[in-house]
């Protein structure tokens, strides 16, 4: 399957979205240093290779397949919308043999190896099937190879929306938030204008900002060797629709409010979402 679609990088999308009213409950994932010490992220771990992954774990905790369908989606519609035009371009302009090894490409297989957060303990683009771009696609006995999966995770700073009644288990509160299942796969304005299952990756670092809170970057995958940042998209998906969270890790938002920046200190979100300023 090749979804291939255009974007025009020199007109961005208009501002003024708000997080629309008659949906449920909007929660904000919090930063590490707003919840109690034992959900936080190890303070150790912050300035380790730049910054560690601010993730935000969830009820489930299990691995998602992402098939054929879903990934060439991920590829093709969320990551090169996201992405910086010039990468794309590149990629457009690349023969079908040399793909792979674009800067669009490049980066969207370093997101998903399994030695970063998302699709981590095996289950990333190292070793398993990258659907769009053709690796890894059969075994060294030449069966079939899986396809990547992605840890039911979350990442602080962004926007949850929950669509069932909050519970408890193991002495401890719960909130069911929605996800989308792997065969949800939505036209590009439709995903972007549902920042509530389109999470910005963001990373911890150790520095303190002049609000009191730790540093929280973007993930580096999409940022230029111009130092240009552009956001890394982290679709959340689950197979039932739905993502559980503890309320030890959530602040509540209003309906008709601006998207909180996911980033400290906060900055713009880049061309793809810049209606969410």
């Amino acid at each position: 399957m090749n979804v291939h679609v255009k974007i025009n990088s020199a007109i961005a999308p208009p501002s003024g979205f708000v997080l629309p009213p008659g949906l449920g409950q909007f929660w904000r994932l919090r930063w590490d240093d707003e919840i109690p010490p034992e959900y936080a992220v190890r303070e150790s771990a912050y300035n380790k290779n730049g910054g560690t992954p601010a993730t935000r774990i969830t009820k489930e905790g299990t691995f998602v397949r992402m098939d054929e369908a879903h990934q060439n989606w991920r590829f093709h519609v969320v990551w090169r919308n996201c992405a910086p035009p010039a990468w794309v371009e590149e990629y457009d302009a690349a023969s079908d043999d040399k793909k792979a090894k674009t800067m669009l490409a490049k980066k969207f297989i370093a997101f998903f190896d399994s030695r970063l957060a998302w699709t981590n303990h095996g289950h990333g683009s190292d070793v398993r099937a990258v659907y769009p771009l053709g690796l890894h696609l059969t075994r060294a006995d030449g069966t079939p190879n899986e396809g990547m999966s992605q840890q039911m995770l979350a990442a602080a700073g962004n926007v949850v929306l929950q669509v069932g009644l909050e519970y408890v288990a193991g002495h401890e509160t719960w909130i069911p938030c929605k996800a989308l299942r792997p065969n949800e796969l939505l036209a590009w304005d439709e995903i972007r204008h549902a920042p509530w299952v389109l999470n910005c990756a963001t990373v911890q670092r150790i520095e303190l900002e002049g609000n009191g809170h730790h540093r929280v970057n973007r993930f580096p995958q999409l940022t230029t060797a111009q130092g240009l940042e552009f956001d890394v998209p982290l679709v959340l998906i689950s197979n039932n629709g739905i993502i559980t969270f503890n309320k030890n890790l959530l602040s509540p938002i209003a309906a008709g409010t601006k998207v909180p920046c996911a980033y400290n200190p906060a900055r713009p979100f880049g061309r793809a979402l810049a209606d969410w300023n």
